[in-house]
């Protein structure tokens, strides 16, 4: 799949509308912030799924096997749905053309900070192409777009970064991005851009996973509980070579457990018996 897209790419890369569509990303914030929105979330994990900026329309995400080629739109209206639709007609005819077993994987979404039409629906089943070659699979590629909102990435790429990260300062972050990728006068200065981002949002998930697990405030409900239920799989039981932390706290790992003083008692009842048979045989 991976080597078919980016035989696509290179092919789209080489249309006249490829370029336009660049220097429309770069001018647009909205674009921009929703773009390192979706790259901040796909980046949260141990295993992030990949995001491409204006390589093949605005953005391309890899989702559960699929390609998402997504069109934004600043607001979602009669002539920029019908603008957003024609140029994913034309990516679904290109990959047709170029790369037919990509097709299967190609979904594509339209995206907007605001909608003015009242039937999203109704217009997208009414869209023709000018062009009236290749209608035959103007149905399938409708069933394959899906349109949403996204009012405020600025302020919910913000939100994110605090509760996902811990970041005291969201907005540095977001500048200092937004600046590398306006920046960018090139393909390759953009990939470079995004490369240097992708490096501090696996930064900040560092971080923040070391302060979680180096650094809590006990509260009185940090107790093991009253009850101890045998933990059954004997390396699950007991910690070796690993720091404990709240979470074995509270599940039982350094509770009281009666049978242990019972056997110190008779340990010592022991060594006590012990002890005067030695000292009767001296």
């Amino acid at each position: 799949m991976w080597s078919d897209f980016h035989n696509l790419r290179q092919a789209w890369g080489s249309r006249r509308e490829a370029d336009g569509g660049f220097w429309a990303l770069a001018g647009f914030e909205f674009q921009l912030m929703s773009s390192l929105l979706a790259l901040a979330k796909s980046n949260n994990s141990e295993s992030p799924q990949q995001i491409f900026i204006e390589t093949l329309s605005d953005q391309v995400e890899a989702v559960g096997g699929y390609l998402v080629v997504t069109q934004i739109k600043r607001s979602l209206q009669s002539s920029t749905l019908s603008s957003a639709l024609k140029e994913l007609w034309s990516i679904e005819l290109l990959a047709r053309k170029e790369t037919p077993s990509l097709v299967q994987h190609l979904r594509f979404r339209v995206l907007a900070s605001s909608k003015l039409l009242k039937d999203v629906v109704a217009s997208l089943k009414k869209w023709q192409p000018k062009e009236q070659g290749n209608l035959e699979f103007l149905d399938e590629f409708k069933n394959k777009v899906s349109v949403s909102v996204e009012p405020d990435p600025r302020i919910e790429l913000a939100g994110f970064l605090v509760n996902a990260f811990g970041v005291d300062d969201p907005m540095e972050h977001i500048n200092k991005w937004l600046g590398q990728l306006v920046a960018s006068n090139s393909r390759s200065h953009m990939d470079s851009a995004l490369g240097q981002i992708v490096i501090n949002i696996s930064a900040l998930r560092i971080s923040a996973r070391d302060r979680d697990n180096k650094f809590y405030l006990w509260s009185l409900n940090d107790r093991p509980p009253e009850i101890i239920v045998k933990e059954e799989k004997t390396k699950n039981a007991v910690l070796v070579g690993q720091s404990p932390t709240h979470n074995h706290l509270i599940s039982g790992y350094f509770a009281k457990r009666p049978i242990f003083s019972q056997i110190h008692e008779n340990v010592e009842d022991w060594l006590l018996t012990l002890n005067n048979m030695l000292d009767g045989q001296l």
